[in-house]
């Protein structure tokens, strides 16, 4: 039988919400494949071996410290999934997409997430593991990486995060018709939640909580867009660090939940609505499934994902939280539709 790859995007898995047929389960083993070829390419630093001017095979693999004939291998499978291109003379060269993904500068630079998928292609290995004991991976596996893992999570993670807050924040009017927002970013990473609103409004404040040395490449954000005289960093922990009472008109979780659990996050939600004053928001962004748990496919995998890479992480149902925000006092939760895609959902809840 005559099988092939279907086009391939940064989203293909995300995006996959309907029945697969025989043939498309049986190209998965090339998802696994080209994803390994990626986490190959960051660890060898290929592309910046490259580079702008582009480089032969000798060149690429004396850099690299790499045989030609594993090199030869690796670049030729970068052709067609259109990162690179070869001249006549033999010349690798970035195409756009290579530049615009695998060069540093870019807003939508891949490789800190691509380090990410190193330490999960690690993880997910134990999953039938995992499956069977009902615990983390790394519960019996030294982690490798440290906090540099998180930092590269981090910054992976804020173009995307950075544009679905762009757009949260003009729809719920902020700089418009709601001003001045004191805002607490709870477990703020590269702070692209917060961030927004500062760039959208420009009498706003921000208090951005995390662990210290991915608050310093928030920092390096926030002085990039210019806002870096309106964005306070706190260095803590997240469950014991306090919030105060009634100073926030804007509280954002966003991708945090799905680390904490069901307990520890009614209790988040509970503690930061404590902070929220009247008329605040809480916005929670994450990976949210059906009622029934049938569907979406993202979520439903990422629940896996938190099963392998946390004690008692999952996702969660928006009846769920709804339930978590109306214990906490907060009314009216309900998902603020987006144009962007295969993004996660964003919940709001008001404190009245």
């Amino acid at each position: 039988m005559r099988t092939r790859l279907r086009k391939i995007t940064l989203n293909a898995i995300i995006s996959i919400e309907v029945e697969v047929n025989l043939e498309e389960l049986m190209q998965l083993n090339h998802f696994l494949w080209l994803s390994r070829v990626l986490i190959s390419c960051v660890e060898l630093d290929v592309f910046s071996a490259i580079g702008e001017k582009g480089a032969d095979l000798k060149g690429v693999a004396e850099k690299t410290n790499s045989s030609l004939r594993g090199m030869g291998g690796l670049l030729n499978v970068l052709i067609p999934l259109g990162l690179l291109t070869r001249d006549d003379g033999g010349k690798y060269h970035l195409t756009e997409n290579g530049k615009r993904f695998m060069l540093p500068g870019s807003p939508e630079y891949m490789v800190p997430r691509i380090k990410h998928m190193r330490r999960l292609w690690e993880s997910w290995s134990g999953l039938t593991d995992s499956i069977r004991a009902g615990e983390s991976y790394w519960k019996t596996h030294a982690p490798s990486g440290g906090v540099s893992n998180l930092v590269d999570l981090a910054e992976g993670l804020f173009p995307r995060n950075f544009a679905v807050s762009s757009e949260a924040a003009e729809k719920l009017g902020a700089g418009d018709s709601w001003k001045g927002l004191q805002i607490l970013d709870v477990g703020a990473g590269s702070g692209a939640w917060s961030l927004a609103f500062l760039k959208r409004d420009p009498t706003a404040r921000a208090v951005a909580l995390d662990f210290g040395p991915v608050l310093e490449m928030a920092k390096s954000k926030a002085k990039q867009l210019g806002v870096e005289g309106r964005f306070e960093v706190l260095a803590g922990n997240l469950r014991e660090t306090e919030f105060g009472e009634n100073r926030f008109d804007l509280v954002i979780l966003g991708h945090i939940c799905h680390s904490e659990g069901p307990e520890l996050s009614g209790k988040l939600i509970a503690k930061s609505a404590r902070s929220m004053k009247r008329g605040g928001k809480l916005l929670i962004a994450d990976m949210i499934p059906d009622e029934d748990r049938r569907g979406p496919l993202h979520p439903l995998l990422f629940a896996l994902n938190m099963l392998i890479n946390s004690e008692q992480g999952g996702t969660f149902t928006f009846g769920e939280y709804r339930k978590w925000c109306e214990d906490a006092g907060l009314v009216n939760a309900h998902l603020l539709p987006l144009s962007i895609k295969d993004h996660s959902p964003l919940v709001i809840a008001e404190k009245m």
